[in-house]
């Protein structure tokens, strides 16, 4: 029978890989294994569970924020572009 934790981080995968379409699933663990190296000091083979969920839910967390972000960019215009179309103001003299 599967772990409560075990189940977690199937979910969690899952959420991964809807986050990460553009990786295959191998990237997706080898990214994994570099975060539970950088994260915990341990390799994927090493790690324990509840230390791989920990791993999975902050690179989650990662991809979430920086989704959002792109998200937020694509709405909001780019201010350099917006002034670069507007008229120069004359300058007045007296």
């Amino acid at each position: 029978m599967i772990s409560q934790i075990q189940q977690a981080i199937i979910e969690k995968l899952l959420a991964l890989c809807d986050l990460s379409t553009d990786i295959r699933f191998g990237q997706l663990m080898a990214n994994l294994g570099f975060l539970s190296e950088e994260f915990e000091n341990q390799s994927l083979w090493e790690i324990e569970d509840e230390q791989l969920l920990n791993v999975i839910e902050i690179h989650l967390a990662q991809l979430s924020r920086r989704q959002e972000a792109i998200a937020e960019q694509a709405v909001q215009p780019d201010t350099d572009k917006v002034a670069a179309s507007r008229p120069a103001m004359p300058i007045l003299k007296s």
